[in-house]
């Protein structure tokens, strides 16, 4: 069970990552009055006007944002990788997506992190199905019975 959830949330991630990088392209998220502010408000002869990311983004924000991307598709192929194809390896760029994309939305979660945050819930949920899968053979040595080894179950 544990593999079809890490895979479900793999391909979710992949999606919603997709759908977030249209978000950033196509959908007019920020705001700007034509003039200047007073007392943090536009005046009257301003108007608000609203544009993409894609218009206001500067080139090092464009890097950020498209590097958390690639974490995000990264950790989603390693899910991937791991849950359906029984690749272990696929383990390890998944944990470290999970943890650096989880580092990066709550560094940024008042900008852009709000909109990467299901995204990475998605690649989080990934992450733990992988680690509860492998411990789930694994007993602790001090809650074997006496006798037995813990690798012997």
């Amino acid at each position: 069970m544990a593999r079809k959830i890490e895979f479900g949330a793999g391909i979710a991630t992949a999606v919603l990552a997709t759908l977030l990088l249209f978000v950033l392209l196509f959908v007019p998220i920020l705001q700007y009055c034509s003039v200047e502010l007073v007392n943090n408000q536009c005046p009257a002869n301003g108007t608000v006007r609203s544009i993409t990311v894609g218009e206001a983004a500067t080139p090092g924000l464009w890097a950020f944002l498209l590097v958390f991307l690639a974490v995000l598709y990264a950790g989603a192929a390693g899910a991937i990788a791991e849950a359906r194809f029984d690749r272990r390896e696929g383990a390890i760029p998944l944990w470290i997506a999970a943890v650096l994309a989880f580092m990066a939305c709550a560094y940024f979660a008042s900008f852009f992190g709000q909109l990467y945050a299901p995204a990475v819930l998605a690649l989080a949920i990934a992450a733990y199905a992988s680690v509860s899968q492998r411990m789930r053979g694994r007993r602790h040595p001090l809650l074997t019975p006496r006798g037995q080894r813990p690798d012997n179950g």
